[in-house]
Parts: C-alpha cells; sequence; structure tokens
C-alpha cells in the first residue's frame, strides 16, 4: 500500500479511537454505577420525608388527644362539683350521664394516644434505619462521584492524545483526499477507508 494509502488508515484507526472514546466519555461504566446509588438514595430520602410527614401526623393526633383530654378532665371536674350539689334526681341523672359520656370519650381517647404514641414508636425505629441507610449512601455517591470523575478525567486526557496525533497524522494528508475520506466516513458509520486483504476490505 502506498504511504498515501498507509497515513489513511493511520487516520481511520484513530478516528476509530476518538469515536469509542467520546462514547465512553459520555457513558463510562462507572457512570451506570454511579447512577444506581443516586436513584437508591433517592428512593432512601423520599423515605425518610415520608417517615417525616408520618411523625408529624402521628404527633398532631397525639397532642390533640392530650388536648381534649385535658378539656374532658377540666369539664368532668366542673360537672362532678356541680352533682355533689344537686338535689333533684333528673338533674343528677342528666349530669351524671354527661359525665359517663365524657369517661367513655376518655377511654376512647386513651386507645387513640396509645395507637398514635405506637406508631411513633414504630416510625423513630424506621427513622434511625433510614438514616443510617441515606448516610451510606450519600458516602457510596460521592465516592461514586470522585470514580466518574476521575474516570472521564482519564478518558478526555486520552481522548485529548489521540487527537493530538490524528490532527499530526491529517497534515500529511491533501486536503482533497480528507475531503473524500470524510465524505465517506459520515456515510459508512464512521469508517472512510479500510485495508484490502486479498479481495476482501479489512
Amino acid at each position: 500500500m502506498s504511504a498515501v494509502g498507509e497515513a489513511l488508515l493511520q487516520v481511520q484507526e484513530l478516528d476509530l479511537d476518538l469515536d469509542r472514546l467520546t462514547r465512553t466519555i459520555e457513558r463510562p461504566p462507572e457512570l451506570e454505577i454511579h447512577d444506581q446509588i443516586r436513584s437508591e438514595l433517592s428512593a432512601a430520602v423520599a423515605r425518610r420525608q415520608d417517615n417525616t410527614r408520618r411523625t408529624a401526623e402521628a404527633e398532631n393526633q397525639v397532642a390533640r388527644v392530650e388536648a381534649e383530654t385535658a378539656e374532658i378532665a377540666v369539664s368532668r371536674q366542673r360537672l362532678e362539683g356541680q352533682l355533689r350539689n344537686v338535689v333533684v334526681v333528673r338533674e343528677a341523672e342528666a349530669l351524671q350521664h354527661e359525665i359517663d359520656q365524657l369517661a367513655q370519650r376518655r377511654d376512647e381517647l386513651d386507645d387513640l394516644g396509645l395507637e398514635a404514641l405506637t406508631v411513633l414508636e414504630t416510625l423513630e425505629a424506621d427513622r434511625i434505619a433510614i438514616e443510617a441507610s441515606v448516610d451510606e449512601l450519600e458516602s457510596r455517591e460521592r465516592d461514586a462521584a470522585a470514580a466518574l470523575a476521575e474516570a472521564r478525567d482519564h478518558l478526555t486526557s486520552e481522548r485529548d492524545d489521540v487527537l493530538r496525533r490524528r490532527d499530526e497524522a491529517r497534515r500529511n494528508i491533501d486536503d482533497s483526499l480528507l475531503a473524500r475520506y470524510d465524505q465517506l466516513r459520515s456515510r459508512n458509520s464512521g469508517v472512510g477507508v479500510a485495508r484490502l486483504e486479498g479481495a476482501r476490505c479489512g
């Protein structure tokens, strides 16, 4: 093969290396690892937000129960005071009915409060586990991001070196021939020239 043909083949090999490196820089293997960890971290953060929301709801429930329980205590004390001074039976029965209703409501509130406290206990255990998961994933995400940046830096340096060598090789080839080669490359998925091996194109 002529010197010009060998020079074109050299440019072709360097162009293929450039194409490969460009694709790899865009999506290096480290990117998939990084994206997977980020996805897991995003899910963990969403679980933490949901835990925070549910915890606030349970705490509000406890607060409402405590407030209503306090009101019931005041009302019951007032009614019991009135009951001690009532002499009419029907009035006494009405006051006692109100007191019994307050007691029933107090029992309901006790159940609601216990349920909310049980939920809070479970949510707190979940929060501790979620926080540990988030901390671990954040650490892994930082490591993965650093590995990704390092990989891209290495690939970019390698691409720049290939690009420099390619530009040097192209300077030894006639412009019209390069134009034809570039045209063929654009038509043939990056291949503008190939070596003939007997009757076969390599």
